[in-house]
């Protein structure tokens, strides 16, 4: 087993994630004594993901940020070698490494000692993401990372890549009804929060994108990949920040809740009459 890969895994293990409290103190405990031998190894790092995958587990778990009692500081010594030179090893990541980035500075604690280096990092990663075509990305990365501007509340230089991202989203087939809704919601979130306003074209798209797959899912050609009552209601909030007032795709939604909101009475009856 590769040795930067192993705080990623042991981030994921399931005898160690399950099981509440118990399972979490196990998973640090696990990651304090990994740390220990990665430790040294970070400033030799030559691979990108090899700095993404273990800080997507210290932002799981909480370890490794500036503060942390009694922890190595294994984020903040990840994020110096991604931002050395420049941040000539970030620019050499692939979609998912930049992702993983996002994901992981937007869950990370608030450690004053590594905002410089974040804001470093995030102007060089959202360069580098403005510059990839929407295929190379993919729809989850998109979704993943506009959600991260979201929670991050990002600032004025990240709003070419949350057009970027918007557009490539909504230009790809291939998007799972998570991702579509992922990305509407964090569009809501970013008008609410940071009044930020997409091109009408692009949310027109997106919007469009998420009615064919209502309209599928009332038809049976996508019985598999239907939206979720929870993600219903979240493009719902969405469309209501986002000033959207299309009637077709708003009704749609409305029918989609409504019948979501019908299922779970009917499973409480049955549940009640056992």
């Amino acid at each position: 087993m590769s040795i930067p890969l192993q705080p990623y895994l042991a981030a994921q293990l399931p005898y160690i994630t399950a099981g509440g409290p118990p399972g979490a103190i196990a998973r640090r405990a696990l990651l304090h004594t990994l740390a220990g031998v990665f430790l040294p190894l970070v400033p030799s790092i030559t691979r990108p993901d090899h700095c993404t995958r273990p800080l997507w587990a210290c932002a799981k778990t909480g370890y490794g940020w500036a503060g942390g009692a009694g922890e190595l500081p294994l984020a903040e010594a990840l994020l110096g070698r991604l931002g050395e030179g420049g941040c000539a090893l970030l620019r050499q990541a692939r979609p998912q490494a930049h992702a993983n980035l996002w994901w992981s500075l937007s869950e990370a604690p608030n450690a004053s000692s590594l905002v410089a280096a974040q804001g470093q990092l995030l102007a060089a990663s959202a360069e580098c993401l403005v510059g990839m075509r929407a295929w190379d990305m993919g729809p989850q990365v998109c979704a993943n990372v506009l959600l991260a501007c979201a929670r991050l509340q990002h600032s004025p230089t990240h709003v070419p890549l949350v057009h970027h991202l918007t557009r490539c989203l909504a230009e790809l087939p291939d998007a799972k009804p998570q991702e579509l809704s992922n990305g509407l919601y964090a569009l809501g979130e970013l008008r609410e929060e940071c009044s930020h306003v997409p091109h009408r074209g692009d949310l027109r798209q997106l919007v469009d994108a998420v009615l064919q797959r209502l309209q599928d899912g009332r038809t049976g050609k996508e019985s598999a990949g239907a939206f979720t009552p929870q993600e219903v209601s979240n493009m719902l909030l969405a469309c209501a920040k986002l000033g959207v007032e299309d009637g077709e795709v708003l009704e749609a939604l409305a029918a989609a809740a409504g019948a979501a909101a019908g299922a779970g009475a009917a499973a409480g009856r049955m549940t009640g009459q056992d």
